[in-house]
């Protein structure tokens, strides 16, 4: 999982891959929607708050790459669970591609959140 630091921008990135050849795609229409809902973890809540809804997002200089900024704001509640849904059309197999993502908010403060800044975990399965 991934995190936002509230009171600072979050950059999201994406890469729009074509399902059966994994080939990256150039996709139309390209946007982001971020939302979250009125409980801590994101599970027990009723109502699904929109952040952002379909924002454009930012083609990079590589094929099927895009990328959107979001100020998180410092009012956000620290390990609150938000959801990220990439959406873009295939123009050549005429289908939407739908990704999404999940990220929780913490503060700027590592030692309150045992976090180290720029740091990737990487999983593999052997």
């Amino acid at each position: 999982m991934t995190y936002a630091i509230r009171g600072s921008n979050r950059t999201f990135q994406v890469l729009f891959v074509r399902g059966s050849t994994g080939i990256a795609v150039s996709v139309t229409n390209p946007t982001i929607t971020i939302f979250h809902y009125d409980d801590i973890d994101g599970i027990t809540g009723n109502n699904k708050i929109i952040d952002v809804y379909n924002a454009t997002l930012i083609p990079d200089s590589d094929i099927g790459q895009y990328h959107y900024v979001w100020y998180v704001p410092s009012s956000k509640l620290i390990n609150q669970m938000h959801y990220t849904i990439f959406k873009g059309f295939d123009p050549s197999t005429n289908l939407n591609i739908v990704l999404e993502e999940s990220f929780s908010i913490v503060d700027g403060n590592t030692s309150s959140n045992g976090l180290i800044r720029n740091m990737t975990s990487s999983f593999i399965k052997y």
